[in-house]
């Protein structure tokens, strides 16, 4: 499996993305890979 590393990410994308994972239970990581996955 890949890594991906994503620089200079606005403060209010990483706060969205906190905000998802917090709702489904899941680590940022977890949602971000989701999110990609769903869009693939």
């Amino acid at each position: 499996m890949a890594t991906l590393t994503i620089r200079n990410l606005p403060d209010l994308i990483q706060s969205a993305l906190r905000v998802l994972s917090a709702q489904g239970r899941l680590n940022v990581e977890a949602e971000v890979r989701n999110i990609l996955t769903a869009y693939a």
